[in-house]
C-alpha cells in the first residue's frame, strides 16, 4: 500500500498501468464526445424520425433537372453508391451537390460508432437541394414550387439553411458566393 501525503503526486504518473490506461481512455472519449457531438446530436441519430418523405434518387434527379436543364449527374468515382449534380458555368464543370443512389430520406441523419461518435452521414434530399441552392443551380421559388417548404419537427435545419433564400436580397448573396468560388 502506498501512502502519499502530497496530493500533487496522485496523478496518472503514479497509477498502475491498467488504471492509467483506463483514465487516459476515459479522458480521450470525453474529449471526442465534446468535440464531435453536435447540438442536435440526439435528433440526428434517430434514423426513423429523420426519414420524412422518402424519394427515390431517379425521381429526385428528374425534378432537379426539370428545374434547370443545364444540370446533369455523374456517378462518383470514390464513392460507388453516390452520384453528383454538376452544371456548366462559363465552360467550367462545377460541382453542385452529392446524393446517394436508392431511396433517399428527406432529412440527413448520422450513423454512429459504438462510442456514439459520427461514423458517416446519410444525406437527405433536402440537404442536397440546399447545396444546389447555395451554388445558384436553382432558385428558391423553383424549389418551393416543386418540392414545397418543410414544416415540422425535422425541418429546423432546413428552415435555418433556407432562411437566406427567403429574403429579398438573396440573389446578391448567391452571386457573392459564386464569386468566392471563382465562377
Amino acid at each position: 500500500m502506498l501512502v502519499v501525503t502530497d496530493r500533487r503526486m496522485l496523478d496518472d504518473g503514479n497509477l498502475r498501468g491498467k488504471e492509467a490506461m483506463e483514465r487516459y481512455t476515459e479522458k480521450t472519449l470525453q474529449l471526442l464526445t465534446d468535440c464531435y457531438h453536435l447540438y442536435d446530436h440526439d435528433l440526428l441519430k434517430d434514423i426513423e424520425m429523420r426519414q420524412g418523405q422518402r424519394m427515390h434518387h431517379s425521381e429526385f434527379v428528374l425534378k432537379v433537372t426539370a428545374l434547370n436543364p443545364t444540370i446533369w449527374t455523374e456517378p462518383s468515382i470514390n464513392f460507388p453508391s453516390d452520384s453528383g449534380f454538376y452544371t456548366d458555368v462559363s465552360g467550367k464543370k462545377v460541382f453542385l451537390s452529392q446524393f446517394t443512389r436508392g431511396f433517399m430520406p428527406e432529412f440527413s441523419y448520422l450513423i454512429l460508432d459504438r462510442q456514439e461518435l459520427p461514423d458517416s452521414q446519410v444525406m437527405g434530399w433536402r440537404a442536397a437541394l440546399v447545396n444546389i441552392l447555395k451554388r445558384g443551380g436553382v432558385s428558391w421559388r423553383q424549389v418551393v414550387r416543386t418540392f414545397g417548404d418543410s414544416e415540422g419537427v425535422n425541418s429546423y435545419r432546413w428552415q435555418e439553411a433556407t432562411k437566406i433564400f427567403k429574403a429579398e436580397n438573396c440573389c446578391s448573396k448567391v452571386a457573392s458566393t459564386l464569386a468566392a468560388y471563382g465562377i
